[in-house]
C-alpha cells in the first residue's frame, strides 16, 4: 500500500516534481504524460495509454512503483477520483467546507494562520523570475488587438479584478464567465492578434484547460498563472506564472493569486506609460 504521504493527486503532482530530475529519460517521459494528461490517466487503460502516448506500458508500471504504488492500476484509482471530484456538487462542496471547518484552527488563530500561510507562500516565490516574466506577459497584453481572460470556481474573483483593470485602461478585453454557456461562442473569436490570459491550480477546470487548447490552435498567445511546471497549460502557454501551493481547498486563501493578479496589473499599466496619476 502507498504511504500516506501519496494519497492524493495534489502530492504526487508535488512528488513528481521533486523527483523529475532524477528519473530515468523514460520515466521523466511517463512523469510528462501523467502531469499534463491526467484525465487520460483516470480513463484509459495501459494499452490504451501505451498507444495514445507512445510509451511501453511496462514504463507506466515501473513509474508506479517508483512512486511506491504496488502497480500502476493503485497510481490510476487516484487519479480517477480526482476525476470524479473535479466538478463537486454544490452540496459535496458544503460537506467538505464544513469539514475543512470543523478541523481548522480556533477562530482566534484563524486569521493568523492563514497570513502565515500566504506569507510563506509568496516568500517562496523567485521574485525576480517573476518580475521579469510578468513584464513579458504585460508587454503581450499591450500588443494584442483584444484580450479575453478566463478562470474559474473560487479563483473567478481574480480574473474578475483583472478583466476591470483591463476595462479601466481602456483596453478591448472580454471576461470569460461562461454565463447562459456562451464562453464557447465567444472563442470563434479567437485569433492570432488576441491573447488570452488563463488563472488555474489544482484541479485545473476541464473547461479552462479546453478554452487554452482552442486559444492555441488559433495561435492566440496564451498567459498563464498556474502552480507547477508540470500544469497542463505549461505546454501550452507562450508565459506562465507560477504560485504552488493553491489547490481545490477552501481553508487556502487565495490571496497570493491576488498578489500576483496586481502585479501583473501593474505592469500592464507601465507597459502601457500609465501612472497612478493619469490611470
Amino acid at each position: 500500500m502507498v504511504s500516506g504521504h501519496l494519497a492524493t493527486y495534489e502530492t504526487i503532482g508535488r512528488t513528481i516534481v521533486e523527483r523529475f530530475e532524477s528519473l530515468t529519460p523514460a520515466l521523466q517521459a511517463v512523469a510528462g504524460c501523467i502531469s499534463q494528461n491526467p484525465n487520460d490517466i483516470a480513463i484509459l487503460n495501459l494499452s490504451e495509454l501505451s498507444k495514445r502516448y507512445k510509451i511501453p506500458a511496462s514504463n507506466f508500471v515501473r513509474f508506479a512503483k517508483t512512486l511506491g504504488f504496488a502497480g500502476f492500476a493503485d497510481l490510476q484509482r487516484i487519479y480517477h477520483s480526482r476525476l470524479v471530484d473535479i466538478i463537486p456538487s454544490f452540496e459535496d462542496r458544503l460537506d467538505r467546507f464544513e469539514r475543512e471547518l470543523t478541523h481548522s484552527v480556533s477562530p482566534s488563530r484563524g486569521l493568523a494562520g492563514l497570513i502565515r500561510e500566504d506569507y510563506r507562500l509568496l516568500s517562496e516565490l523567485d521574485v525576480a523570475a517573476v518580475e521579469t516574466t510578468c513584464a513579458r506577459m504585460a508587454q503581450i497584453v499591450k500588443q494584442s488587438k483584444r484580450v479575453f481572460i478566463v478562470s474559474a470556481a473560487r479563483f473567478f474573483p481574480v480574473s474578475f479584478f483583472l478583466n476591470f483593470a483591463l476595462v479601466y485602461f481602456g483596453m478591448n478585453v472580454t471576461l470569460l464567465d461562461n454565463q447562459g454557456f456562451m464562453a464557447r461562442k465567444y472563442a470563434q473569436t479567437f485569433d492570432k492578434d488576441g491573447s488570452l490570459i488563463v488563472f488555474s491550480f489544482n484541479y485545473y477546470h476541464r473547461d479552462v484547460l479546453s478554452l487554452a487548447e482552442i486559444a492555441g490552435q488559433r495561435k492566440m498567445k496564451i498567459l498563464a498563472i498556474t502552480d507547477f511546471e508540470i500544469s497542463p497549460f505549461s505546454k501550452i502557454a507562450d508565459e506562465c506564472l507560477y504560485l504552488p501551493g493553491m489547490g481545490d481547498n477552501f481553508r487556502v486563501s487565495i490571496s497570493p493569486v491576488f498578489v500576483i493578479a496586481q502585479h501583473f496589473v501593474n505592469q500592464i499599466a507601465s507597459a502601457l506609460g500609465r501612472t497612478p496619476q493619469n490611470t
